[in-house]
């Protein structure tokens, strides 16, 4: 059998076309003669052998899931060749094909550099694993790492921390690339998530495609502070709200949300007060979250609001706006907004408001990341990233929070996808990118 493969051949590329079925063993000294192959092919089209260059930087291995998935993110990978060129090894689960418990395909792919002249070049494994029970695939993947390379894990769906496939590669993992947009029940894994981190895995560096969506956002609430005119109120913010998108079709996910609560809450020093996390219900019937917090003793509040939209990625955040509200005021002294448009032909646009001032409105170019340039984006680092941490720390805080003392479930996935909280109550709700307190928010 043959996985389905598709190349382009633009600006002269060289790739060796569908991958070739080999034994196990047989991977490595398949790829010495595809080598060669490409060399020669480079050679006839009129450059040299040494106008490809054949030299790794990582291990990349993709839980792939089943053929058809592993194939789109085969497409995935193509665009980020020239840049980090890499032994690929595609895992692909699916009992219902072949004959063999695990069967290996090997190709060549290479792309022009962003730099343009030499033509980069990945190898890619796709390891065919007909069998449901994942602990024969990690005796397979494992000899092909290149060991003395670092090896980054992208699980492109779904929470990796109960998989067997995870706990059995996870020895030999030194990043590991998730998206929380994906996960099943995201509240209730990301309550634990830091702690599981730290301490059954500290070795692995762990991201987020979500983290690298919200770059952007954080990029353009930093900016609003940088001035020392508009620094002040950075230190007076009392109310935030966080709209993000849900679809009948995707359903309620805050991961965004709540990663750019955490974020804001980790920069500025802001600390969970009793019942930080409260779902509110209201007449609407939107789901709305509020979050308690405490900058010193002056009360913050953040408020996740979900509104239906047309979204490909759950959860994604559509508006972001900080308010300084006097205590006992109705008005808000200052607002600072980051919007996206509601329109596919608009801009998104920021807004400065502050009292006895006439307000500022602009527009900017913030489109949305693809997954290969989210890929992209964490393949550059090889280390942990700290802010993201911290972030993902604050937001354990914020949803084990409200939980009950005592209760050793910790946050409960409910039948309506709704983690539990121990504050809710009825409200209705009225719609009106580095470093600590001491400045503004780090990126």
């Amino acid at each position: 059998m043959e996985i389905p493969f598709t190349t382009g051949h633009d600006q002269g590329e060289v790739n060796t076309g569908s991958p070739i079925p080999v034994t196990l063993e047989q991977v490595n000294s398949h790829f010495n003669r595809l080598w060669r192959h490409v060399a020669e092919t480079a050679q006839e089209r009129g450059g040299s052998a040494q106008s490809v260059t054949i030299a790794q930087v990582l291990n990349l291995v993709v839980n792939g899931g089943t053929s058809t998935e592993a194939n789109a993110y085969t497409v995935d990978i193509e665009q980020i060749t020239g840049r980090h060129p890499s032994r690929i090894i595609n895992i692909v689960r699916d009992p219902k094909e072949g004959e063999q418990v695990v069967q290996a395909y090997v190709s060549i792919h290479c792309k022009v550099s962003p730099e343009g002249g030499r033509q980069v070049c990945s190898e890619l494994v796709t390891v065919m694993a007909v069998t449901e029970d994942a602990r024969q695939i990690p005796a397979a993947v494992i000899p092909l790492l290149m060991s003395d390379l670092p090896t980054f894990v992208w699980w492109p769906h779904g929470s990796p921390f109960d998989d067997d496939l995870f706990r059995s590669l996870a020895d030999s993992m030194d990043r590991l690339i998730v998206d929380t947009a994906t996960f099943e029940n995201p509240e209730g894994t990301l309550s634990k998530m830091a702690h599981r981190l730290k301490t059954n895995w500290p070795k692995i560096a762990c991201t987020d495609m979500n983290w690298g969506r919200l770059t952007h956002w954080r990029e353009m609430v930093a900016q609003f502070f940088d001035g020392p005119a508009l620094r002040p109120y950075l230190d007076s913010i009392s109310n935030v709200t966080i709209d993000f998108a849900l679809s009948e079709r995707l359903g309620v996910n805050r991961a965004q949300a709540l990663l750019l609560a955490g974020w804001l809450a980790s920069r500025l020093g802001w600390q969970p007060a009793n019942n930080v996390y409260e779902l509110l219900r209201v007449d609407s019937g939107v789901p709305t979250a509020r979050l308690s917090l405490r900058a010193g003793q002056r009360p913050v509040t953040i408020t996740l609001h979900g509104e239906q939209r047309a979204t490909d990625v759950r959860g994604d955040i559509h508006s972001v706006r900080l308010e300084v509200i006097a205590e006992g005021a109705e008005k808000a002294a200052a607002s600072f907004t980051v919007a996206l448009p509601d329109k596919a032909d608009e801009h998104a646009w920021t807004c400065i408001e502050i009292e006895g001032i006439e307000a500022t409105t602009r527009p900017m170019l913030m489109g949305p990341l693809t997954k290969s340039e989210l890929l992209d984006i964490e393949l550059e680092v090889f280390s942990h990233d700290k802010m993201y941490e911290e972030a993902l720390e604050m937001v354990g805080a914020f949803i084990q929070s409200s939980v009950k003392k005592g209760d050793p479930a910790g946050p409960r996935k409910l039948v309506s996808g709704e983690p539990m909280s121990a504050g809710a109550q009825a409200v209705t709700r009225a719609r009106p990118s580095e470093g600590s307190g001491g400045g503004a928010p780090q990126q």
